[in-house]
């Protein structure tokens, strides 16, 4: 299942109109999508939705053609929605994200560096409305009981994953 993360990210520089911002998601964060329009950035003589490029290798979202004018984008607080992740595995930390702008998005003129604390996702709860049991025999100490579960799936169990059943005592 695909997730959207909000970044606020400080410029405390400038960049050009043909700036970039570069960010290096933790390897337990998957990228999934791989549309242009991956991101939504809210700021300051910036569009709404810039051309994102990824790469597999660094495990990275380039925003690019992210300026609406020929300015320069200022000094600002931009929030940045980037979609197409999904979460770690497991309910562990994951890493830290890495976030870098650029001058220029056809060089590599750093301007800017800086890291997010990572995220720790959590385990789904089962809702008790979506799960029955129903038992073929009712009867006290009966051997030959088959017992039927049914459960509706309100999350994507991923390649790999399970369920465990506890039996009562």
């Amino acid at each position: 299942m695909n997730t959207a993360y909000t970044f606020q990210v400080i410029l405390n520089d400038a960049i050009s109109s043909s700036g970039k911002l570069k960010i290096i998601v933790p390897s337990s964060v998957t990228i999934t999508a791989t549309q242009p329009s991956c991101a939504s950035v809210t700021g300051s003589n910036v569009v709404q939705v810039p051309v994102c490029n990824y790469n597999s290798t660094e495990n990275s979202i380039t925003l690019t053609s992210m300026n609406s004018s020929l300015a320069n984008i200022g000094a600002q607080t931009l929030t940045i929605v980037i979609t197409g992740l999904r979460n770690p595995s497991s309910a562990s930390a994951t890493g830290s994200f890495s976030v870098r702008s650029y001058y220029r998005s056809t060089d590599t003129s750093l301007v800017a560096t800086g890291t997010i604390s990572g995220i720790t996702a959590t385990s789904a709860l089962i809702d008790n409305s979506l799960v029955s049991v129903s038992a073929s025999s009712l009867i006290v100490n009966d051997i030959a009981v088959a017992y039927s579960l049914q459960y509706k799936v309100a999350y994507p169990i991923q390649s790999g994953g399970y369920i465990t059943v506890l039996v009562p005592q």
